[in-house]
């Protein structure tokens, strides 16, 4: 990642006297990110949110990060999505992602960041890439980041953010290939299958295996108990401009008019 672009993210992202738990989230995006926090600094994944509920697997709070969840309010966070609805709306100042280093809102929707965590932790930490197709393909595959290449509209707006992030190596293999390529790899890892809790242990029917021997990382969920600890209400909205923030839990605009957020 570009220097100036890096010194614009939280302090927290390159504090390593703090000792943080991590907050998995219900898709491979998070786990891939907490896999890749965990290596680098230690951190272990103590929670899971999946939008509705928060469960941990210990007795004892510690400083937590949420991995590819936006936190409106309070908390440290990695994130993707696009937050503000417009450039001087409230956000998170301990959110970190491109979208909100750039003050990316409702009004500049279309300029938005519309790739994965995985790929801002690989940018931010400076970590190699894999040098084979086939993974690379993957990790452009999480959160659909290939799709913007293969539209007109979007198509300078997708290099922009892969230039800002020296990932040029991904730009190579997007010219390489079809969009039809890459759903072939959505399809044949079964990236959009979710992670859940059941009976009190996380559960997911991604092939981790499979997709960890490719990446070449041990890819695993944890196998602690976990137990619900707070519960709250999803919300949808097709009127973001009316929504009081000051309570939300997480929020984030999914599209340019249209809102997910829990209370």
């Amino acid at each position: 990642m570009k220097q100036d672009v890096r010194d614009r993210f939280p302090k927290w992202c390159t504090d390593d006297s703090t000792s943080f738990s991590l907050i998995l989230s219900d898709d491979l995006d998070s786990l891939l990110s907490c896999h890749i926090l965990g290596n680098l600094k230690g951190y272990p994944i103590h929670y899971f949110y999946d939008f509705t509920n928060v469960s941990t697997c210990i007795k004892k709070s510690y400083p937590a990060i949420g991995v590819d969840i936006d936190f409106l309010n309070n908390g440290r966070c990695w994130s993707n999505h696009v937050t503000l609805r417009n450039e001087n709306d409230h956000y998170n100042p301990k959110c970190a992602g491109l979208n909100n280093v750039f003050r990316i809102n409702q009004k500049n929707y279309t300029d938005k960041y519309a790739g994965s965590t995985v790929l801002q932790l690989y940018s931010f930490y400076d970590i190699p890439l894999p040098r084979d197709e086939e993974s690379l393909m993957l990790l452009l595959t999480i959160d659909a980041a290939y799709k913007g290449f293969y539209s007109p509209a979007f198509k300078d707006t997708n290099i922009k953010w892969l230039k800002i992030m020296e990932l040029d190596t991904l730009i190579e293999v997007l010219h390489n290939h079809r969009i039809e390529d890459f759903v072939y790899i959505r399809d044949k890892y079964q990236l959009t299958k979710k992670i859940y809790l059941k009976d009190g242990q996380l559960q997911t029917d991604l092939p981790l295996e499979v997709i960890g021997n490719l990446l070449k990382v041990d890819l695993k969920l944890p196998e602690d108990k976990f137990e619900i600890k707070w519960t709250y209400k999803p919300y949808k909205s097709n009127n973001p401009t009316i929504i009081n923030k000051s309570k939300l839990i997480s929020f984030a605009l999914t599209f340019a008019n249209y809102a997910k957020y829990t209370a």
